[in-house]
């Protein structure tokens, strides 16, 4: 292993600490976005960072790219595994991956996941028709028989069943665990695709043998 120089060295940590300052802010954006839209200032963001005003602005130019940033780093947050790797084979796993972990949030961050501003970012920035694509390509090996426009519905439908807003649903309105939510969504999703489970053929096609 090649030994770093000490201005290598210096060159790491000072990157490790903008990075962690980053985070500071990043993590101060969300405590201020769980009061309410009324609260959110970039001198609000400083204070709770315990940086100064143009710290901020040196890592976000302005308070849109502050949020629409904040609402990517909520969303690594909730969902870490990486994109474009689930199948339905893997679908179930996946789901109780990912509503595990959004359940185990703290309630901070999940009033910050549901607040206008944020919202409107994943909006803005193409989030949602991202979760859309992603879910008609999840589908596209079972949905090849199908209309565009049903397989529009479908991707749609799925997108839904697989955000936080459905996990949170799932335990709120009928007390469902992660484990019981991922259940029921992996079994909604194969019945819709007219299989018995998600590693099955079509059922249809079973009753041509």
């Amino acid at each position: 292993m090649t030994k770093q120089s000490g201005t290598e060295r210096y060159a790491a940590r000072r990157a490790e600490m903008a990075a962690e300052t980053r985070t500071r802010i990043l993590d101060a954006c969300i405590v201020i976005l769980s009061k309410g839209v009324a609260e959110l200032s970039i001198p609000a963001v400083a204070e709770e960072a315990g940086v100064s005003v143009p710290t901020v602005y040196r890592n976000f130019p302005d308070k849109k790219t502050l949020v629409t940033e904040t609402a990517m780093y909520l969303r690594d947050l909730r969902r870490p595994r990486a994109e474009g790797t689930t199948t339905l084979a893997t679908l179930h796993a996946a789901l109780t991956e990912e509503y595990t972990r959004t359940a185990s949030l703290n309630e901070t961050v999940k009033a910050a996941l549901m607040s206008e501003p944020v919202l409107a970012a994943r909006k803005d920035s193409g989030m949602r028709e991202s979760r859309i694509k992603q879910s008609a390509e999840l589908l596209a090996p079972a949905t090849t028989g199908m209309s565009a426009a049903d397989k529009e519905r479908l991707a749609k439908i799925v997108a839904v069943w697989c955000s936080s807003w459905a996990q949170r649903g799932f335990a709120d309105v009928v007390g469902a665990s992660p484990e019981e939510a991922a259940d029921i969504v992996a079994w909604g999703v194969a019945r819709l695709l007219g299989r018995e489970s998600l590693s099955d053929e079509p059922v249809t096609s079973k009753k041509k043998r």
